[in-house]
């Protein structure tokens, strides 16, 4: 084994049961897409617009995962 992937594997071994199924999303959109590099035209502009929001100021703080979700309406 390498020794990212061992760095990798103690860095998962040190995550809590949130932190953990949170990062398993992550690792899943990972898989699904084939070209990891790629940013379609829409995702892009998406970004630059986020991006312009934030040097704005335009940032919303969540003390929590829950105050996150429960702001976005969606449940964890």
């Amino acid at each position: 084994m390498s020794a990212k992937a061992i760095q990798l594997h103690n860095i998962i071994d040190s995550l809590n049961e949130m932190q953990l199924d949170a990062l398993h999303k992550v690792a899943t959109c990972f898989v699904a897409e084939r070209d990891f590099d790629y940013i379609s035209p829409e995702d892009s502009e998406r970004i630059k617009r986020a991006h312009e929001e934030i040097l704005r100021g335009e940032c919303v703080s969540f003390a929590s995962a829950e105050e996150m979700a429960a702001h976005f309406g969606v449940s964890l």
